[in-house]
């Protein structure tokens, strides 16, 4: 019947019984033909209509790309500029450190100079100290010569005193003689030239010890004065020596404020190199970018853009952008590397500090390009001396 011819498809045909005439049969061949071309005809139309729709499908898959494609080329230029503007802050602020580590120089030159200048001082206050001590001795040594000239003026005065006191004793008991061999009536000749005699000897003892004890007095007065004058040499001495202790620790002082600006101009120097090879590698992430932008500008795909983005988040490069940036991995510490004076000869000299590879340092003079003078060495396990 029908419905089975038609269920299979027309495949019934062959199903039929032997006693069906054969125009029947050849009617029903042109049926099949012509039910298998409207067959073929609406298979065509579902894959018309399919590929109507893929296409439409394409096409806003398209659109869509396309603008996926312009906004991630924008969100790229946007990573690009972040980029451009980070190197510009990092050359900026190297510019700053080198403006820093200048006047960090200059102020250790300064006060190097002062350090000089206070140290020049005090040296000539300590010879005008050791002139005032010399001269303080040597009045001293006077005062004493004159002290122990008084004593011996005073000794020989009261040894005077002392022999015009016998003498005139001995006057006293001629002239007793005298008196009394005269009331015996007998000759006084002698003892009157005795008791002359005895006169002149007392007369002259006693200027003898009166000369003696004004020379003592003139001595004294001298001694006295020698004395006064020892000790205002004295006092003007300790009074030199005191301003000379303090010239001495304004220099120590101004020899610390030397050594510490030499420090920080040394550690401002690092930095500032540090800042500026930081602020080249940006310079050359930032050419990289642009040339990487510029290549993908006409071949990128959306989908490799989105990679890309997610493995370079915008978010950690506005972290990074915010947040200081870490100059310790652009810090190559390849050679020594020397801050300070040098003499004509590019040799090191004056006042410098150098920085070795293992970590140590050293800051303080130099001389002949080596250290030489006052200084401080420190290593890198915190050892150190000065």
């Amino acid at each position: 019947d029908a419905t089975s011819y038609w269920a299979d498809g027309g495949d019934g045909l062959n199903q039929m019984p032997t006693e069906v005439s054969g125009a029947r049969k050849e009617s029903a061949e042109r049926m099949r033909k012509r039910v298998k071309k409207l067959c073929e005809r609406d298979k065509v139309k579902r894959l018309v209509s399919k590929w109507s729709n893929v296409q439409q499908r394409v096409a806003e898959l398209g659109k869509a790309l396309e603008t996926e494609e312009t906004q991630t080329m924008g969100v790229y230029r946007t990573f690009t500029d972040l980029y451009e503007l980070v190197s510009n802050l990092a050359q900026a602020k190297a510019e700053r450190e080198r403006a820093k580590a200048v006047e960090a120089q200059n102020l250790a030159t300064q006060a190097k100079n002062l350090s000089d200048k206070a140290k020049r001082k005090a040296e000539k206050e300590e010879d005008r100290v050791k002139a005032a001590k010399e001269k303080s001795e040597k009045k001293k040594k006077i005062a004493d010569d004159a002290q122990a000239t008084l004593e011996q003026l005073q000794d020989d005065a009261t040894h005077a005193e002392e022999t015009a006191e016998r003498v005139k004793d001995q006057m006293a008991q001629a002239e007793a003689e005298a008196f009394a061999l005269a009331a015996q009536g007998a000759n006084t000749t002698d003892a009157e030239a005795n008791v002359t005699r005895l006169r002149r000897d007392y007369i002259l003892a006693r200027d003898k010890a009166l000369q003696k004890r004004k020379e003592a007095g003139v001595a004294k007065e001298t001694t006295e004065q020698l004395v006064e004058e020892a000790s205002e040499e004295l006092l003007a001495a300790q009074k030199e020596s005191f301003k000379s202790e303090e010239l001495n620790k304004v220099a120590e002082k101004e020899q610390r404020r030397s050594r510490e600006a030499a420090g920080k101009a040394f550690k401002d120097a690092l930095v500032a190199g540090a800042a500026a090879e930081f602020a080249k590698v940006q310079s050359d992430e930032v050419v990289a970018a642009r040339e990487e932008q510029q290549l993908k500008e006409g071949s990128l795909s959306c989908v490799s853009v989105l990679e890309r983005l997610r493995s370079k988040s915008i978010a950690i490069i506005l972290a990074n952008f915010m947040q200081a940036p870490d100059l310790s991995k652009h810090r190559p510490v390849k050679e020594a590397a020397f801050v300070g004076q040098k003499d004509a000869e590019g040799l090191r000299a004056g006042f410098g500090a150098i920085q070795f590879p293992e970590g140590a340092e050293y800051s303080g003079e130099w001389s002949m390009n080596l250290p030489g003078g006052h200084g401080v060495e420190r290593y890198a396990d915190g050892c150190g001396y000065e």
